[in-house]
């Protein structure tokens, strides 16, 4: 018996993964991620995201080194 089966489309997050992706963020995290050097560094910017969105908190304040 098949453990995984297509999400509904008119499924909620169905429709909000189908509004992500018409964003700009979206894009940017696409755009790197197609580079083989920043593939995980591009997908773990859109995970971290969204597991601080998950847990209704805020990403710490980290500043890019020089």
């Amino acid at each position: 018996m098949p453990t995984e089966s297509p999400m509904p489309k008119d499924h909620p997050l169905m429709k909000a993964w189908e509004e992500y992706k018409l964003t700009d963020d979206y894009a940017n995290t696409r755009k790197w991620a197609l580079h083989a050097e920043h593939v995980d560094g591009s997908l773990w910017a859109a995970f971290s995201q969204g597991w601080f969105l998950a847990e209704n908190a805020s990403p710490p304040n980290i500043e890019a080194e020089p």
